[in-house]
């Protein structure tokens, strides 16, 4: 009983720190998209009506 135990709870270890792997990956890419398409919906404001129509731009 002991013995199954173990490995249930050696199995579950496993499947828990992959799923924080993927976790942090899938946080670390949302946060990359989340940059691109900000910046990119900055650069078409800019084309569009020129540095002073961005907020936060002296």
């Amino acid at each position: 009983l002991l013995k199954s135990l173990l490995k249930v709870w050696v199995t579950m270890e496993y499947y828990i720190q992959i799923y924080q792997e993927i976790w942090e990956r899938r946080k670390f890419m949302t946060f990359i998209v989340y940059k691109i398409r900000n910046a990119d919906k900055r650069s078409k404001t800019l084309k569009v009506c020129g540095p002073e129509c961005v907020p936060g731009h002296h």
